[in-house]
């Protein structure tokens, strides 16, 4: 896909590459090649701050969250295993997500097939 935006500029979209914009700039989308699967986090940004990062194969990943903030994990592909320090842990498959809101530290185990996404969403000032 590309993204159009209303003063002319198109960007070209590649799967698996996020692409940080302002989310209030009128833009449309123009497909390509059929249809797609598109993922967005969308934050008002005089609050939040947001990262987002694309995982992909075999992986083993931690992310501490801290009060306040939120961590999103998404798996669009594959299995993946997530532990947080609980004993217990969650296997998340395709279009599952997790949400901590809560200070902790995750922990995420890929297989060779996964693809996941961990969005990271911060108040401004933390």
């Amino acid at each position: 896909m590309d993204l159009q935006f209303d003063e002319g500029r198109i960007v070209p979209l590649e799967p698996n590459h996020p692409l940080d914009f302002d989310g209030e700039a009128p833009v449309y989308g123009i497909l390509k090649d059929g249809p797609i699967q598109d993922f967005n986090v969308m934050v008002s940004r005089k609050h939040f701050q947001a990262r987002l990062d694309v995982y992909l194969g075999q992986n083993e990943i931690t992310k501490t969250n801290t009060a306040g903030s939120f961590l999103l994990i998404h798996a669009l592909s594959g299995t993946c295993i997530i532990s947080d320090k609980t004993d217990t842990n969650e296997i998340l498959v395709a279009d599952e997500t997790l949400i901590y809101d809560v200070q902790c530290v995750v922990g995420l185990l890929m297989g060779n097939d996964a693809r996941a996404i961990i969005a990271s969403i911060v108040p401004i000032g933390s």
